[in-house]
């Protein structure tokens, strides 16, 4: 059986810079935390009626 797996990020967004920063939230000590970085060309807040989660956002990056 294949298993499933989540990652929880921790996410910063710098609107007149357009960066966008992904740090992983590993609950295990000792791993090894590598942060993503990219540049958006749109970010846009999807509404809270259409999904079920609190804070989701569409992006669409430069690379």
């Amino acid at each position: 059986a294949l298993g499933l797996t989540w990652v929880k990020y921790y996410c910063k967004y710098f609107k007149d810079s357009k960066l966008f920063f992904m740090v992983p939230m590993e609950q295990k000590t000792g791993t090894k935390q590598t942060t993503a970085h990219l540049t958006l060309k749109s970010c846009m807040r999807r509404k809270t009626e259409s999904t079920d989660k609190r804070f989701c956002f569409d992006i669409e990056t430069n690379e």
